[in-house]
């Protein structure tokens, strides 16, 4: 368990909240939660961008670990972030399901070319390929 993971099950714990409850706070199903959980995938910059909005945690103790667990002030979690986070960010919260959908075919495609990119190496490439 990563510890993010391990610091955001924390806030959890520390506010008391039902599984159920604290999902729909930070606005995550409870199989996406039970999958940061168990090591099946991060979390998203959103997720853990709302669970410091809608809680007040320090978005650099959530990250890192480090300074206070809730924040001095009640800045922005996103004022924290770089420009291009931020952007990112408002994509992805302003996407649609199927621009979600979409935007994960086009990733799965990329990394399905990789992949047979990989399996089509040479053995002496692959060892060239990872050295750059």
């Amino acid at each position: 368990m990563s510890d993010i993971v391990e610091r955001f099950l924390s806030v959890r714990e520390f506010l008391g909240l039902k599984k159920a409850d604290f999902c729909r706070d930070v606005g995550i199903s409870t199989t996406s939660y039970d999958n940061y959980s168990n090591g099946k995938g991060a979390p998203k910059a959103v997720f853990l961008a709302n669970i410091c909005k809608k809680f007040g945690v320090s978005g650099t103790w959530l990250l890192t670990g480090q300074g206070d667990f809730l924040r001095k002030s009640q800045d922005s979690f996103k004022d924290c972030l770089p420009q291009l986070t931020k952007k990112l960010m408002d994509v992805e919260t302003s996407m649609d399901k199927a621009a979600r959908l979409a935007k994960l075919e086009a990733m799965k495609a990329v990394i399905e070319g990789e992949i047979e990119a990989e399996k089509n190496m040479q053995p002496g490439e692959a060892e060239h390929a990872a050295n750059g």
